[in-house]
């Protein structure tokens, strides 16, 4: 792959190197031409050349001669007639139907609008307060168990129910969940 890189790059160097050479040789032709061409006087002794420097300057020398022979001022250029032009069209902006835009009357002064009547708050309504109730009753504490709250289940309408409550209170009932979803649940890669 670097080969090609600098082949390339040799190849740019090489063709770039001989149309400078080329171009250069041209110039050198070129300049002969033109000094030849510039040599030559024209009968006025003005030289005469291609470039749009040299007439202008024969113009200014034109003049000049005329200026100092007291000859007719040369003639003034005539302003040509303005070219007529057709008028730009313009368009015009769109006329809305009154359908489209909802007309809403507006007043002219404040002094216009009618008063705004203030409407008193609604008295506060207190909330209704319930008796505390008094705490459970707290059993006497044995330092030789530990205390262990029970909490009653609900009642289980389903067998769908009475089953998860049995596998809920089974010890090795939470590994194998566990296990079973890695077995049958999607791949790590996938979990969002």
């Amino acid at each position: 792959m670097n080969v090609w890189v600098v082949v390339i790059i040799i190849v740019i160097a090489v063709v770039s190197a001989i149309a400078q050479t080329i171009k250069n040789q041209q110039e050198k032709e070129q300049t002969p031409r033109r000094r030849n061409n510039n040599s030559r006087a024209n009968a006025s002794g003005v030289k005469t050349g291609a470039s749009d420097m040299d007439r202008f300057l024969q113009e200014i020398e034109k003049l000049r001669k005329r200026a100092a022979d007291g000859g007719d001022e040369p003639k003034k250029p005539t302003a040509r007639p303005a070219k007529t032009t057709r008028g730009v069209p313009t368009v015009a902006p769109a006329k809305k139907s009154k359908r489209d835009v909802p007309t809403i009357p507006v007043s002219r002064r404040i002094e216009d609008l009618p008063p705004a009547t203030v409407v008193p708050p609604p008295p506060p309504t207190p909330f209704p307060v319930e008796a505390p109730t008094p705490p459970p009753p707290v059993p006497a504490l044995s330092l030789d168990r530990p205390m262990v709250s029970k909490t009653t289940r609900p009642a289980s309408a389903t067998p769908f129910a009475k089953n998860l409550f049995t596998m809920l209170g089974n010890k090795q009932s939470i590994p194998t969940i566990i296990v079973l979803q890695e077995i049958f649940g999607p791949p790590k890669s996938r979990r969002g």
